[in-house]
């Protein structure tokens, strides 16, 4: 009897034992499917056609994306994760190279197959230039523009006749202009005609916002 008692009591342990880890293992079984499908969710794949529905277009070699790089709003965050520009892959500038194509700062037309791989190149050599001007200097911070999927020639028709210091001047004009300090600075032009006359502003040779002139005199 006595030998049977214990053995009775062992059974039942071992069945509340194990009816104790059954409820274990199946609330783990809940919550691991729960964040298999959280995970699932917040990183769905956006493959080429996907992607082209959306407006955006991805380079060649490059077959799906996460649909979280759409947001525009996270650029800086997918700047900051490529880590070292100058040598990192194609894949490592996607996520970044898609949030531009969805921002506002973007101001190309809509890319194509045929161009979309040259816009991808210019983008690339726009990051790595930004990392570069922030790791050597920390007086201000440089960022994404409208320019960084143009060309030379798309920057140079944007900026248009605009005069800018080269390296190590301080200003400099051209053939027609020059530049008296007393009108801001050394990189404001005057026409000929008002080189003598540094304190002209207004006219028709130099446009002033409408409140800031009184019957088209110069204030």
């Amino acid at each position: 009897y006595f030998l049977l008692a214990i053995v009775s009591f062992k059974l039942s342990y071992y069945n509340e034992y194990k009816s104790y880890l059954s409820k274990v293992m199946a609330k783990f079984l809940v919550y691991f499917l729960l964040a298999i499908v959280v995970v699932a969710a917040s990183s769905k794949v956006l493959s080429r056609k996907d992607a082209r529905a959306l407006g955006i277009v991805l380079p060649k070699g490059q077959k799906k994306v996460g649909s979280y790089c759409s947001e525009p709003k996270n650029i800086d965050l997918f700047i900051s994760r490529i880590k070292n520009p100058e040598e990192a892959k194609d894949s490592a500038f996607l996520c970044a190279f898609v949030a531009f194509q969805k921002s506002e700062k973007k101001e190309t037309k809509p890319y194509t197959k045929k161009n979309v791989n040259e816009r991808f190149d210019y983008f690339k050599e726009c990051i790595k230039s930004i990392r570069r001007i922030n790791d050597e200097q920390n007086s201000w911070t440089a960022g994404i523009t409208l320019f960084c999927d143009m060309s030379e020639e798309e920057k140079d028709a944007r900026t248009g006749d605009l005069i800018f210091p080269e390296e190590g001047q301080e200003g400099r004009g051209n053939d027609d202009y020059e530049t008296p300090d007393r009108i801001g600075g050394d990189d404001i032009a005057l026409p000929p005609e008002h080189r003598d006359k540094p304190d002209y502003i207004g006219g028709d040779d130099m446009a002033l916002p409408p409140d800031s002139v009184d019957d088209n005199e110069p204030e």
